[in-house]
């Protein structure tokens, strides 16, 4: 071949190349363009995504700050639970401080079993009331006696309260000598004493103690035996002596006592008082005074006024009820006395050497009635009241039912004055002045009745004829004969 073909060859083959080259380039300008498409967009997207990481590191930011907000509670709180914990441990050794302390307390709360308190010299208790104190707040599962040592025990006074378990506990002296325990009281700063007191406890049994007061310008003692606001006491049958005091045995504001064979000797206004509706179940009740003319003067210091008064025995008023049958009453002005809607049983009692046996006024109602012969009862038994001014006196509305009673000796027998009714039937009326007497529109009913030697049997002297102020007698079948002397 001629170097012009090979030239020409060569330059085909050159534009063909070149031809190729720019079909090649045409398909990468192609390419490019798509690239710088896919450049833009991808510009856009970084753009974006560029706004949104700012966004996202301004909210970033603000989460920091309240981390970091955050982390200052959190140290805060970690300081709080430490002084928190160190205060937790100090409870902790409180609660079991207190932990041991209950359970000691535990121990103590109640008496499981017999438990017997001794008082006296050189027994674990002092007294009656550190023995008593000793089980206020315990649960008393079983009974528990307070055991008093013989002896004179001297105290001012002491009360016996704050005790739901009360019938639990019996308080024993002596019991078969009372006289042995004595009970002595004592003055305190003014001058006075204030007795046994027993206050809202129930079914309490006081047994085996002589109690015993004074009334002297030194030591006043108030009175000896107090049972008041609902207190319900017992006491063995014969095992209580009262001796002194102004008042012996005081029963009121609903409380209740009973003691057969109570003996209570030498107070200076009134033996024993029953009132407030109160109960006293006392048969067989002794009570031996200083004299029915004996008068006592009462302390300023104690009562605001100085003054005189009589000696009493018996008085139950202001709705209370006192039974008193086999009752023995010996020199005092009033021997028996009821008033004020009381009301008391007393029969076969025997008054004798009282200015008034049996007395009943202001709506108190007095029951004495015989005992006749029955079957187990060979011999008739009588109340009677001897060497009295009256021996039954109704007055100013009250009522006594003296069936079978007998009046020896007295001025007037069987009295009733100022609208009152005294029922007498049976009765006997032996060497008095005046056996039956009527008075201010009063009533006596006295069928079957006795009479022995009295200067004036009735008066009126008619039965069922008014007079001495429209009063009335009602009396028949008289009997002027004593069947025994």
């Amino acid at each position: 071949m001629s170097l012009s073909e090979q030239l020409t060859d060569a330059i085909d083959a050159q534009n063909a190349l070149t031809q190729a080259v720019a079909d090649k380039m045409g398909q990468v300008g192609g390419s490019v363009g798509q690239f710088q498409g896919r450049v833009d967009q991808l510009a856009n997207d970084i753009a974006a995504q560029m706004a949104s990481t700012q966004a996202v590191a301004g909210k970033v930011g603000e989460i920091d700050g309240r981390v970091e907000q955050f982390h200052g509670r959190i140290e805060q709180l970690s300081n709080d639970i430490a002084a928190q914990m160190v205060s937790t441990q100090a409870v902790a050794g409180r609660v079991g401080e207190i932990d041991g302390r209950v359970e000691q307390f535990i121990k103590n709360w109640g008496i499981d079993g017999y438990t017997t308190l001794e008082v006296g010299s050189g027994k674990p208790f002092d007294s009656i009331q550190a023995a008593w104190d000793s089980l206020i707040g315990k649960t008393l599962k079983a009974d528990v006696l307070i055991k008093v040592a013989d002896g004179v025990h001297t105290t001012t006074g002491f009360t016996l309260t704050n005790q739901p378990f009360a019938q639990r506990i019996r308080i024993e002296g002596n019991v078969g000598d009372p006289a042995a325990c004595q009970i002595k009281f004592t003055p305190d700063a003014n001058g006075a004493s204030h007795g046994v007191i027993f206050d809202n406890v129930r079914n309490v049994v006081f047994s085996g103690f002589k109690l015993v007061g004074e009334t002297t310008d030194k030591n006043w003692t108030i009175r000896c035996l107090l049972i008041h606001l609902g207190s319900r006491v017992w006491s063995a049958p014969g095992s209580v002596q009262i001796q002194g005091g102004a008042y012996g045995l005081f029963v009121d504001h609903g409380a209740q006592y009973e003691c057969s064979k109570l003996h209570i000797s030498n107070t200076v206004i009134w033996a024993a008082y029953i009132t407030a509706g109160s109960r006293a179940n006392l048969p067989s009740l002794r009570l031996a005074g200083p004299g029915k003319d004996v008068r006592a003067t009462l302390p300023a210091g104690i009562y605001g006024v100085e003054s005189t008064t009589a000696s009493h025995g018996l008085v139950v008023l202001d709705g209370a009820q006192c039974w008193a049958g086999e009752a023995h009453i010996t020199d005092w002005s009033h021997g028996a006395h009821v008033e004020r809607n009381g009301y008391l049983w007393c029969d076969v009692v025997r008054v004798e050497r009282c200015e008034y046996g049996c007395y009943a006024a202001q709506g108190g109602v007095c029951w004495s009635f015989w005992w006749p012969v029955a079957p187990g009862r060979p011999v008739e038994r009588r109340s009677s009241v001897v060497g009295a001014a009256v021996g039954f006196f109704a007055d100013l509305g009250g009522k006594i039912v003296a069936v079978g009673a007998e009046a020896e000796r007295c001025n007037t027998g069987f009295h009733a004055a100022y609208h009152s009714l005294l029922y007498a039937n049976e009765s006997f009326a032996s060497r008095c002045i005046t056996g039956y007497s009527s008075h201010a529109q009063s009533t006596v009913i006295a069928y079957n009745v006795t009479l022995y030697e009295s200067h004036t049997d009735f008066t009126p002297p008619t039965s069922d004829v008014p007079g001495n102020g429209n009063a009335i007698i009602r009396y028949g079948n008289v009997s002027y004969l004593r069947p025994y002397d």
